[in-house]
């Protein structure tokens, strides 16, 4: 029985032996290696319009990436790309945006700025979210993905086009013009305001006093008719 048993390690050991020789060892520094790109690729990053990293649901998001090529050899960007994401898990994916297509020779020892504009969406809530933006270039050999921002960001609230200070500022100016308008209407000549309400509602008819009258005619020869028969109707009085 001892002997079977012996028997027995020994096949086992040998079959682990032969497959043993097919298998790679890969170091966790060996493993980071070939995933980090080239160290001759600085980045740098700004958000013009939102410095404080508070974007409003709904709204364009710029992103000036600045790339400078510190290798022996011309580089090519390709693309960027950006993605909204879980802020305490950023494997978790809400949304992904539009690649951006570049195509930008860079030789070595110069820089180049591209601009990537993306837009959150409106129906976001507004909280924390994670946000990753990433650009992929090649050297004409192998192609390297490089992720300049990895944070969290706020999502805010949309912005309006109209807010109460508009409303009150229109209700502000609609006051100013109506009291122009009242005070010079009201310094307006008795004759003018005659005309003007006459044109304004055509039914309405105005009843002048004899004062008034005389202040119309006074100066034409239709005064004199009238003081004449003004007279005779005093003298028939009489």
């Amino acid at each position: 029985m001892n002997k079977l048993i012996a028997l027995l390690l020994a096949v086992l050991m040998i079959i682990g032996c032969v497959y043993s020789d097919d298998v790679e060892i890969t170091t966790e520094d060996e493993v980071v290696a070939q995933a980090t790109p080239t160290s001759d690729v600085s980045f740098s990053y700004i958000f013009p319009d939102n410095p404080d990293k508070n974007f409003a649901a709904g709204s364009v998001v710029e992103v000036l990436v600045g790339f400078t090529n510190n290798a022996d050899k011309a580089l090519n960007i390709t693309h960027i790309f950006a993605s909204l994401n879980h802020p305490q898990d950023f494997s978790v994916f809400i949304q992904n945006y539009t690649r951006g297509d570049f195509g930008i020779a860079v030789e070595k020892g110069h820089h180049a700025t591209l601009a990537y504009r993306f837009v959150p969406s409106e129906y976001l809530e507004p909280r924390e979210f994670g946000l990753l933006i990433s650009l992929e270039y090649q050297d004409g050999a192998q192609n390297f993905t490089q992720t300049f921002f990895n944070s969290t960001i706020n999502i805010t609230e949309k912005e309006t086009s109209f807010d109460m200070d508009s409303f009150f500022l229109i209700l502000l100016g609609l006051g100013f013009v109506g009291g122009i308008g009242y005070i010079v209407y009201g310094k307006m000549p008795k004759q003018k305001k005659a005309r003007v309400t006459s044109k304004v509602n055509k039914n309405f008819v105005r009843v002048e006093t004899e004062d008034e009258t005389a202040e119309w005619l006074s100066g034409t020869s239709a005064a004199s008719t009238k003081v004449k028969s003004v007279q005779k109707v005093v003298k028939k009085n009489k």
